[in-house]
């Protein structure tokens, strides 16, 4: 099952497609208020495959989504990772 990667409360702050004159390939969430400290949820079961500093991201995550799960890979940036490679994530 997909789920959405935030809780309920959250808005897009900027999606995917054209955006200052050049392609944003992801879509963007925030909350009023700020969202320090708010979980983040894996949107299908995978693996963490990479976990830390990117360029462009800040700090980041990949979750390689398992193929009965529909496969694919995620990346989440602009995040504090509270993961490490190599682990599970449902």
């Amino acid at each position: 099952m997909t789920t959405m990667p935030v809780p309920k409360g959250f808005v897009v702050t900027s999606g995917f497609g054209p955006r200052w004159g050049t392609t944003h390939w992801g879509t963007d969430f925030g909350k009023a208020g700020g969202s320090g400290g708010q979980p983040i949820y894996a949107v299908r079961d995978g693996l963490i495959t990479r976990a830390g500093a990117a360029s462009g991201f800040g700090q980041w995550i990949t979750l390689d989504v398992d193929a009965q799960h529909g496969g694919g890979l995620y990346v989440y940036g602009h995040i504090i990772p509270e993961v490490t490679v190599g682990q599970r994530v449902t």
